[in-house]
């Protein structure tokens, strides 16, 4: 499984006070926290796949789902992207030229007037060599390519390919020490303040 997983160990190594603070009864505030860091970290999460990959919102959050909430006896956020399957590479054809036909027009000589596939994928548009398009499962367009006597379909950009590198990590943890003091020191306040009736 691909995942980023932000647990109570983390925490005690972004913030070395929190473990003082569970023991002293804070478990619940320390709870709260990471449920409010864990919106702002999945909104920089989305933000930073998008951008790399190109997909729309939409695609990314239906893909990759947003962590549950914790409770002060599981202070453990985890995120997962092991569901988010990479995209046939179909997603960076042009509309228009998504079909079974368009690439595999010949010359009066008999050849294919394209190598492969010209695709959009990962910000830059190519020939992928070799490759054609096909009607898949529920008339979907897919791209493939010959892999013996098999056909192989061709991935673009994926979720899980972004998910996985140091850049992202660095994203997602960059902003749970952004965010994690602030929320933390927020709750911690209400709480003071609740039990001092004020």
């Amino acid at each position: 499984m691909i995942s980023i997983s932000i647990s109570d160990r983390d925490i005690n190594k972004i913030n070395r006070d929190v473990e003082k603070l569970t023991k002293a009864g804070f478990s619940k505030e320390t709870a709260t926290a990471l449920n409010k860091v864990n919106t702002s970290v999945y909104s920089a999460s989305v933000k930073h796949i998008r951008e790399r990959t190109q997909f729309k919102r939409a695609d990314v959050v239906k893909r990759y789902s947003k962590p549950g909430t914790v409770n002060k006896n599981n202070l453990r956020l985890t995120y997962n992207a092991s569901e988010a399957k990479p995209r046939n590479l179909a997603y960076g054809v042009t509309p228009a030229q998504r079909n079974p036909f368009h690439f595999r027009k010949r010359k009066k000589s008999g050849a294919f007037k394209h190598k492969g596939v010209i695709a959009k994928a990962w910000g830059k548009r190519q020939t992928y060599d070799g490759t054609f398009i096909v009607k898949g499962r529920g008339n979907n367009m897919v791209v493939v390519r010959r892999k013996g006597s098999k056909l192989v379909g061709v991935h673009g950009q994926s979720i899980r390919r972004v998910f996985a590198t140091k850049q992202h990590k660095r994203v997602v943890i960059n902003r749970f020490n952004e965010r994690f003091p602030v929320e933390m020191d927020r709750a911690v306040q209400r709480a003071i303040k609740k039990k001092l009736g004020k």
